[in-house]
Order: structure tokens, then C-alpha cells, then sequence
């Protein structure tokens, strides 16, 4: 059987969102004049709260998230408070972009599951030890995040003062102090290198199942230097990076042939070659499937 040469890690990291941190309140029954002095009231004290404890001078009022929904039949106006200052929100924002940052340039998004919101990446083992650092900093950042729940908003006037103005509307709805999980990472190692004897009657499925993996990381690495090149403004580091990365998975020969190939000078040409590159491939998966 043809050997192939590629090794990395399929990685799933969980972050915990801002979503978390909203507290929901059926605000069916208020009229319209209630409802409307329920937000200017909650807007108030939150933008004073936001002022209190933001690094930087808050120049606005929160947008406070208003839905309308069913439950069992019936229909509910519920309101989505979060009480907690906006920097508490915000550590979670930049969390999660900083996750994404991480992953668009130390791994390839091999899957997306569109129910559960899961995306996975396949991360060379060169990697693993940054990415064990990254996850230790990004936990210090979780904790911050708790520390102003637990030690600092706890104890401050606006948990009684958000309560008060909840009971004077008739809602008694308290406020939901959240369980902040940390990062974590799910992994397992993925090798298309097999050296045991695989028995005659299942070569044939074991070198589809590979080729049909190998050709979803290479498509995953020609629409990387495709969205590069079709970007404002390309940035030769980025590609370098990514050859470095297709490298790391010990795909030596796709890396030297993007790197003799990708010319950011002549970005038309090179993205004829990607697109010839990533039809020849959406062709493979097909008869793969079709194969089966």
C-alpha cells in the first residue's frame, strides 16, 4: 500500500461565551409604559455599574437583548439581563477571538457541526507545547473573570440595587450567578501512516478512508492560501506560515510545491492554480463517496 505522511492532532478547544453570563426574565406582563421604564432604569444603572468598573471611560448604555419566544404553546417577551460589568463580557469576546487567532494560524479547520457549533483543527505536534501555554494564559483570563463576579460585584450596592428595581416591576426573578468552566481541549492523534499489514479484503477501504481524509486537509490548505491571495491585503508572513504549517504535518512535497508556486507578485495565476488544485480534489472526494 502507498504510504502516506501525515501527522497532527484533531482538536476541539471548549470556551465558555458571554451567553453564559445573561440572566433571561419573563417580561410578559408589563405594558408598554412598564417595559419601557424596566430598560431606562436597568440601562441606567448598568452604564453607572459599566463606568465604575471599566479600565477605559464608557461612552454608552448597554443594548440590553429583548426576544420574543414560545413555550409550550404560549408566546413570552423575555428579557436577557446580564448584571455583571461589561469588562466581565468582554474578557470573554477577546477570549474567544484570541482562540480563533490561535487556531487560524497553528491548525487547519478540518469539520464543522452545525448543531452543536463544534469546529475541529488538526494541530501539528510542534505545536502542542504552545498550545498548552496558550491555554494556561487563557484559564489566568477565566479567572480574572470570576474573581470580579465573586470578589468584586458580589459585594458592591448594584446586586441589591438591580434586585430592587426587578421586584418593583413584579419580577422576582434573582440574579444567576454563573459556573465560568475553564478552556479546555479535546485531542486525539490522527495519522494517515500505517505500518501493520492491513488484510487484503480491507486495503481497499483503509487507502478510500485515508485518501478522502488526506484530501479534505489539503483542500483545507489550498482554501487557506486562496483567501489569502483573494484578501486586500495579502501578507507574504501569512503564507509563509501556512507552507510552514503543511510542513509540520510532514506534507513536505504540498509545502514546497505552494511555496515554489504561490506568487503574491502574480496573485491571478496562482489562484488558477489552487482553483485546478481544489477542483482535482472535490473530484477525488466524490468518487470516494461515490465508491463506496
Amino acid at each position: 500500500m502507498e504510504t502516506v505522511k501525515l501527522f497532527g492532532y484533531a482538536t476541539f478547544i471548549y470556551k465558555p461565551s458571554e451567553e453564559i453570563l445573561a440572566t433571561p426574565i419573563d417580561i410578559t406582563g408589563l405594558n408598554k409604559d412598564e417595559y419601557f421604564m424596566l430598560l431606562e432604569k436597568l440601562q441606567d444603572i448598568l452604564l453607572d455599574m459599566d463606568t465604575k468598573f471599566a479600565v477605559k471611560h464608557v461612552r454608552k448604555q448597554r443594548t440590553i437583548v429583548v426576544k420574543n419566544i414560545r413555550i409550550k404553546d404560549q408566546r413570552k417577551r423575555v428579557l436577557y439581563l446580564v448584571p455583571f460589568p461589561s469588562v466581565v463580557a468582554s474578557i470573554f469576546k477577546n477570549l474567544r477571538a484570541e482562540i480563533a487567532e490561535f487556531l487560524t494560524y497553528n491548525g487547519l479547520k478540518l469539520e464543522t457541526d452545525p448543531y452543536i457549533k463544534r469546529v475541529i483543527y488538526l494541530v501539528p505536534n510542534s505545536r502542542l507545547e504552545l498550545l498548552a501555554k496558550e491555554v494556561e494564559r487563557w484559564n489566568k483570563k477565566i479567572e480574572h473573570a470570576r474573581n470580579i463576579i465573586d470578589t468584586v460585584f458580589i459585594k458592591s450596592p448594584y446586586v441589591n440595587n438591580i434586585t430592587s428595581i426587578l421586584n418593583s416591576f413584579g419580577l422576582s426573578k434573582g440574579i444567576k450567578i454563573p459556573m465560568i468552566r475553564d478552556v479546555m481541549v479535546d485531542i486525539y492523534p490522527i495519522t494517515l501512516e500505517v505500518s501493520l499489514d492491513i488484510p487484503k479484503p480491507l486495503q481497499s477501504l483503509v487507502m478510500r478512508t485515508r485518501n478522502l481524509y488526506l484530501s479534505n486537509v489539503l483542500m483545507s490548505i489550498y482554501e487557506r492560501a486562496k483567501e489569502e491571495l483573494q484578501s486586500k491585503n495579502p501578507n507574504e508572513d501569512r503564507i509563509k506560515a501556512l507552507i510552514n504549517l503543511t510542513n509540520e504535518f510532514g506534507l513536505v512535497s504540498v509545502a514546497k510545491e505552494l511555496q515554489d508556486r504561490i506568487e503574491l507578485t502574480k496573485p491571478d495565476i496562482t489562484i488558477d492554480f489552487l482553483n485546478k488544485k481544489l477542483e482535482e480534489l472535490k473530484q477525488r472526494i466524490n468518487e470516494s463517496y461515490l465508491a463506496q
